[in-house]
């Protein structure tokens, strides 16, 4: 259900010049993807995630993971809100980067990584793959 869920959000990805606030007004190259919500799909793969998670720990336990995971589950696996996945990066000319991510009611934002893929969902870092490639001068990558 992963696979597919990634699948899908790299079908659906877009980038885009709306940068999120953490890198926004920031100077240095700069990527940001946006994957739109497919509420109906997500509600599926939600309701098919419980009931695996239902068939292997039974009602009560699935209860307690799926209360306590309820925000992975909205930002990882089937977000229904309707907002739009975004993530952001930015290359600063020293060469780390700022990192945000919002989905559904889950913000991070992070600052002077020198890698990518500690933040960023690694079915997802091709789209960023001009920004590491570049030798961190202040010019847009291309997409």
């Amino acid at each position: 259900m992963v696979s597919e869920n990634e699948r899908r959000e790299v079908a659906d990805a877009k980038v885009t010049d709306q940068h999120l606030a953490g890198g926004k007004d920031t100077a240095g190259a700069k990527v940001t993807l946006q994957i739109e919500p497919q509420p109906v799909a997500n509600a599926r793969m939600r309701q098919e995630f419980l009931g695996a998670l239902q068939s292997a720990l039974g009602p009560q336990r699935a209860a307690l993971l799926e209360q306590a995971a309820g925000s992975w589950l909205d930002s990882n696996i089937a977000s229904t809100d309707g907002e739009p996945k975004t993530v952001s990066a930015v290359r600063h000319p020293d060469g780390s980067f700022n990192i945000s991510i919002q989905s559904g009611t889950m913000w991070m934002s992070t600052g002077g990584d020198r890698s990518l893929r500690y933040h960023v969902p690694r079915h997802l870092l091709p789209f960023f793959s001009a920004l590491e490639e570049n030798a961190g001068d202040s010019g847009q990558p291309a997409p």
